[in-house]
């Protein structure tokens, strides 16, 4: 069965990859961790800048998706997503038939997005600061699992 004709064209479950830090840690990232790459204006790449705190960000991801697993959202013309995604925070993003948007609950569960853990929010704050935005209040945190 096409992954199309699935569910009648939802696409079918499947199991995402074991968060890792292997998206961030190729030669060139790692010789320029700490560099600041301004792209324009208030547009900053933090290189690395994560890196020294991944192990406690794991650790936080996977208490995440204990409560809000990863899933495959689809997009509004009905087409998977190609990376797994749950969300943190006061807010979660979604994707469905009905569109992009964010949302207070999981629409999978009903219940609340888990509460953004005190890592990612010192995180991005001192990133947002760094980046020139100093009283950036993160209110939710999509993560993908590629």
């Amino acid at each position: 069965m096409t992954r199309r004709a699935h569910a009648g064209g939802a696409a079918p479950p499947r199991a995402p990859h074991p968060p890792s830090t292997r998206l961030f840690d190729d030669e060139t990232d790692c010789a320029r961790a700490g560099a600041r790459d301004q792209l324009a204006e208030q547009a900053v790449v933090l290189r690395g800048y994560a890196l020294a705190r991944a192990t406690r960000l794991l650790a936080a991801v996977r208490i995440i998706q204990s409560t809000a697993p990863f899933r495959f959202m689809t997009t509004p013309g009905g087409q998977a997503m190609s990376a797994a995604q749950t969300n943190c925070g006061d807010l979660g993003w979604v994707s469905d038939a009905r569109g992009y948007r964010y949302v207070p609950s999981d629409p999978a569960s009903g219940r609340h997005w888990p509460p953004m853990p005190d890592t990612f929010r010192t995180l991005a704050r001192e990133a947002a600061a760094t980046a020139g935005f100093d009283r950036y209040e993160p209110d939710a945190c999509l993560i993908n699992c590629y």
